[in-house]
């Protein structure tokens, strides 16, 4: 069975809107469903940690890596040039409220008004996403609309880094995207980060402001840092595994189970 629901596993983050009645009750049944399966899979080492945690048997766990389009990996990055006071993010997602879009607003609001940099986001949200977004995050964001795969490799070209400020995930292509296309990469500390990147990103404060936008400042300052762990995150993406390797593995664990 396979396993993804960050609401059991991970601390319910206070920004966001408070669960439903609805949702509180179904994580017991949720959570009955899950110790019953024989196996599970699920696609980062953070999620089978915390399964562990909750107190299911690690043997009983198998991670299988998910990947990001064949797209990504077919571009050669290009070059990347040293970062000035103007600086252009990319934040390709959805306006999940996991997703902290508003958080942004806040971050380059201090990045402009405390340390002197100007600092846009560009994003990919919905007209209505966009529009419901607050004033702060509208003062620096440009929205390009809903964007198709073939079309992300030569935006992830185009900025000078890519921002990943989610609060909860079991797994997101974005960091893989970023890091298949040599862009630099400016994540939220949480494990489930932390395991997929490793070294090749730089983590800031999601959930604080004042110290994410000191993180950040102090990360763009470090050009020849940033650019460096880019080229990690270049490297570990040509052994990461593709869509054969992940299929060949689910097969062998079916096979296993019979």
């Amino acid at each position: 069975m396979g396993f993804a629901d960050v609401t059991l596993i991970y601390p319910w983050p206070p920004q966001l809107p408070r669960r439903s009645v609805k949702q509180r009750i179904r994580e017991p049944l949720a959570w009955g469903s899950f110790r019953k399966a024989d196996h599970l899979v699920v696609e980062t080492e953070a999620v089978k940690e915390r399964l562990a945690s909750r107190g299911i048997q690690t043997s009983r766990v198998s991670v299988v890596p998910n990947t990001c389009h064949s797209v990504f990996r077919a571009v050669p990055p290009g070059p990347r040039h040293p970062l000035g006071n103007e600086v252009t993010l990319l934040y390709v997602s959805r306006a999940y409220p996991h997703k902290n879009h508003d958080f942004l607003g806040e971050v380059l609001e201090r990045l402009h008004t405390r340390h002197a940099m100007r600092a846009k986001v560009l994003v990919t949200l919905t007209p209505e996403e966009f529009n419901s977004r607050t004033t702060k995050f509208h003062r620096y964001a440009l929205n390009l609309g809903p964007q198709t795969v073939s079309q992300l490799p030569a935006l992830y070209a185009s900025v000078d880094a890519a921002i990943f400020p989610s609060l909860l995930e079991c797994f997101s292509a974005t960091p893989l995207e970023a890091m298949a296309t040599g862009t630099p990469l400016l994540a939220s500390d949480h494990d489930f980060n932390r395991t997929v990147c490793g070294e090749a990103a730089t983590y800031f404060d999601s959930q604080n402001p004042e110290v994410a936008a000191w993180q950040i400042r102090e990360a763009l300052d470090e050009s020849k840092t940033l650019m460096q762990r880019a080229v990690r995150g270049l490297e570990q993406m040509t052994s990461w595994p593709d869509s054969l390797t992940r299929t060949t593995a689910y097969l062998s664990l079916i096979e296993k189970a019979l």
